[in-house]
């Protein structure tokens, strides 16, 4: 039997980044189909969110299957660190 090596990777866009990226889906206008006022409205609560993923990434890592947390603020250094964890 094959054994399976399960990887899981939470992309975690700053606060400030993800503002930054909203802002951007209305000031283009090619990107405004992107943009929902529920995102605004979900901002508010960016600190019970980052507690609940922090809670389910610890109670879901194990060593056959790890999380790897990656800032992903900058999509070429994302990209760069999920494939070092891969390879």
């Amino acid at each position: 039997q094959e054994g399976y090596l399960v990887r899981k990777f939470f992309l975690h866009v700053s606060k400030e980044e993800q503002r930054k990226r909203l802002l951007a889906r209305l000031e283009d206008p090619a990107k405004n189909w992107k943009f929902s006022l529920r995102d605004v409205e979900e901002r508010r609560h960016w600190g019970d969110y980052m507690r609940a993923y922090e809670q389910a990434i610890r109670a879901t890592a194990t060593e056959h299957a790890p999380w790897y947390v990656v800032p992903a603020d900058k999509k070429w250094y994302t990209r760069l660190v999920v494939a070092a964890a891969i390879v």
